[in-house]
């Protein structure tokens, strides 16, 4: 009689079909992302229609302009584990610097510290690094 675990060790092999890793140099320094996973993917999808919500009407241009800053901007905070020496692969949580009144670290998620840095950057960059993960992707596939 078959057992989850027996299952679960034939579909492994078509689970692990995809996974890809790829690492490129940016200004000299390595930088590796990943492929997505189903559920991270409908993530980005749910943070890029959402984004806009409670916001004034804006016009369909600005609208979609929006969208998809939102889109690339989750889609690599997800994808980025390691940029340089700094591996983000195992880390859940991100210390923020800043203490609680009763002297707790304050942490957000790691996807949420990577999206706020990514913010600052340029549309070219974040334009650019989606086009490497796109890249990946299409390898992946």
């Amino acid at each position: 009689m078959l057992d989850i675990k027996a299952l679960e060790k034939a579909l492994a092999v078509i689970g692990n079909v995809g996974k890809e890793e790829f690492t490129f140099e940016v200004d000299g320094i390595p930088v590796t992302m990943r492929v997505l996973t189903a559920d991270e993917d409908m993530a980005v999808q749910k943070y890029a229609r959402e984004g806009g919500q409670g916001e004034e009407e804006k016009d369909d241009d600005e609208g979609a302009m929006s969208l998809l800053e939102r889109f690339k901007r989750i889609s690599l905070a997800h994808s980025i584990i390691q940029v340089g020496p700094i591996d983000l692969r195992h880390e859940d949580f991100i210390s923020t610097g800043e203490v609680t009144e009763a002297g707790v670290p304050i942490r957000v998620s790691r996807v949420v510290a990577v999206r706020k840095i990514i913010e600052g950057w340029t549309r070219s960059v974040t334009l650019a690094l989606l086009q490497k993960y796109l890249e990946m992707v299409r390898r992946a596939d």
